[in-house]
């Protein structure tokens, strides 16, 4: 297993989870340090030679599995690294995890997330389940 293999690359209670690639940052915020995460840069790293995206932060205690891609401005090539990584995890996870995907793009066009490709993945993950943002994307952990 890839990610038995591999030691995270943050604190089991760490307070802050950052992700940081060209100028794009993910940041997940761990209140009270009250959860378990771990976090491991796939593309280039654990997954080599495959179409992945570039992080997977796990909230263990939440049993949520955060796929981030940092992308510069093609949303539909976010999307196909982001289900590819799903689906390279998917055994390794099982379906005790929530798959939540994020994408931070340099730029985000409003024609992008009207695609079909888009709308169709917003109905199968729900509104918290798929986040796209410019530059920076922040949230807290619940």
């Amino acid at each position: 297993m890839l990610l038995e293999q591999n030691a995270s690359l943050c604190a089991i209670h760490a307070s802050l989870i950052t992700c940081e690639e060209h100028n794009k940052k993910y940041i997940a915020h761990n209140p009270n340090r009250k959860f378990n995460v771990r976090k491991y840069q796939l593309d280039g790293d654990l997954v080599k030679n495959q179409t992945c995206c570039d992080y997977l932060v796990l909230d263990d205690s939440n049993t949520k599995a955060y796929y981030v891609e940092l992308k510069g401005q093609d949303i539909q090539k976010a999307i196909e690294q982001l289900e590819a990584a799903e689906k390279i995890f998917r055994v390794e996870l099982g379906s005790i995890y929530t798959s939540m995907f994020r994408i931070v793009a340099g730029k985000v066009r409003a024609q992008e997330l009207n695609t079909a490709r888009y709308r169709k993945l917003e109905r199968r993950m729900g509104k918290t389940g798929l986040r796209c943002e410019s530059n920076v994307l922040e949230e807290i952990l619940r």
